[in-house]
């Protein structure tokens, strides 16, 4: 069984365990319709889904047709020494997105994170990628920040430019 298959059961488990635990969430009075559960049931039921697409991926679409995966695995299933270069990369990335993220706020650091990642999969940083992630930043931010009331860091922009 090809390993990004094995994944896919994983996930589509820890969706299960997700819902269970969001179940758990105790309900309020003054919840409105949704109530409190309402965001993390959605997420197990995406979590569920995309793991049924790799599952689905993994087993029945012919690797010529399939995506080229991310981490290559060799005959056996195994990672090759490309697979854990990328995993290294991406790990770094996400590091540097951590240590960033208080200095240059959440829209910026998830614009550099989106550029970065882009690019380090052979992606030139052209006007369209660049494009990309800002429109992509700058909807995770309207997302997070203005329709879910998520506090996210500003950064030193909001001070900078005079907005506060």
């Amino acid at each position: 069984m090809p390993t990004s298959a094995i994944a896919g059961v994983f996930l589509l488990i820890l969706s299960g365990l997700y819902w269970i635990g969001s179940d758990a969430i105790p309900k309020s009075a003054m919840s409105g319709s949704v109530g409190a559960d309402g965001l993390p049931k959605l997420l197990a039921v995406v979590l569920a889904g995309l793991s049924l697409i790799l599952i689905y991926q993994s087993l029945v679409v012919r690797p010529s047709t399939a995506a080229p995966e991310a981490f290559p695995e060799d005959e056996d299933g195994e990672f090759t020494r490309r697979g854990h270069f990328l995993a290294a990369g991406l790990l770094a990335i996400a590091i540097l997105y951590v240590v960033i993220l208080p200095y240059a706020g959440y829209a910026i650091s998830v614009g550099l994170l989106l550029l970065a990642v882009a690019m380090f999969y052979g992606r030139r940083p052209t006007l369209g990628v660049i494009a990309f992630a800002v429109i992509a930043a700058g909807i995770f931010y309207l997302l997070f920040v203005t329709v879910l009331g998520v506090r996210m860091p500003a950064g030193v922009l909001p001070d900078f430019i005079g907005w506060h």
